[in-house]
């Protein structure tokens, strides 16, 4: 039987974009971008794409495993300067007050990071981000 969720999250709109990059901001969008260009990462991706790199062929999980470990790198050294950001976006999706959200258990306060990084709208809006750099 699955347990009832202690909040639901609304549809994002425009006016989260800034506390979504006010957060980003406070990662460190310089060190963000350098997890996509470390050593091992370009080095996994010229050995997929028949590149000059000692040792085996990695596949696509692999660079997706090491780029998510270096980003949860960058997020996790930095989250710490982010928190007040993280609950305000937090408690403009959910409804619950700020205080609220910092008093939520660890599981649950985990569970609603991770589904809003999972709502579609979360992933459209880096999609449109990544475009400005194109």
């Amino acid at each position: 039987m699955r347990e009832e969720k202690a909040y639901t999250l609304r549809e994002m709109t425009a006016d989260d974009v800034f506390p979504m990059v006010k957060i980003i901001s406070g990662i460190g969008l310089k060190e963000f971008k350098a997890a996509f260009e470390s050593d091992d990462v370009k080095a996994a991706i010229a050995a997929m794409t028949g590149g000059e790199v000692e040792g085996e062929k990695p596949d696509a999980a692999a660079i997706g495993i090491t780029i998510a470990v270096n980003i949860a790198d960058v997020i996790f050294s930095n989250l710490p300067k982010c928190k007040g950001d993280i609950y305000k976006l937090l408690s403009g999706l959910s409804g619950l007050p700020v205080k609220d959200i910092a008093a939520l258990p660890m599981p649950v306060f985990m569970d609603m990071v991770v589904d809003t990084i999972r709502k579609e709208e979360f992933r459209d809006f880096f999609g449109a981000a990544a475009r400005l750099f194109k």
